[in-house]
């Protein structure tokens, strides 16, 4: 009987040790919407005139498929002169989150490509970008203030 309340004692235990280390949820299980957390950092953030992307050109400045989406927003400056660049997207699930963060990755590439000969003034901004990812999210921004957007980002998860 003593052996079995030992054992029963050590389960117990064991169960409570593996649920106090299970990792906690980077979303605190909050699900905004993208296009309201990137309209939020171009509208609150110092910008140029911003013009959201639509889905098809989305995917192919990014290379993305949609069925990897659950939804995204994307915005870039509107006269193209300027590096700035706003996107939020909400992955189907965790292996879609990898790949998007390696086409986000990508596209920030581009972006330094494109404008190192064109308007070299901007690189800075380039190489200041931001990608993160939380939960089924991946963020990235050019900007600035690349940290005041981050902050934006993160605060609809806290």
């Amino acid at each position: 009987m003593r052996k079995r309340v030992v054992f029963i004692c050590l389960v117990v235990a064991a169960v409570a040790l593996l649920c106090s280390c299970q990792s906690k949820d980077p979303t605190n299980g909050k699900t905004p919407l993208p296009r309201d957390i990137a309209a939020e950092i171009v509208e609150k953030g110092e910008f140029p005139e911003m013009l959201e992307m639509e889905l098809d050109i989305v995917q192919k400045k990014y290379g993305l498929d949609k069925a990897l989406l659950e939804s995204c927003s994307v915005y870039i400056c509107s006269s193209g002169a300027q590096a700035d660049e706003v996107a939020v997207f909400k992955a189907v699930d965790a292996n879609a989150v990898k790949t998007i963060k390696k086409s986000v990755e990508k596209r920030a590439e581009t972006v330094y490509t494109d404008f190192v000969d064109y308007v070299p003034g901007e690189i800075p901004k380039v190489d200041d970008h931001i990608i993160i990812t939380k939960g089924n999210y991946v963020f990235f921004v050019i900007a600035a203030q690349p940290k005041s957007a981050q902050q934006i980002f993160e605060r609809y998860f806290n």
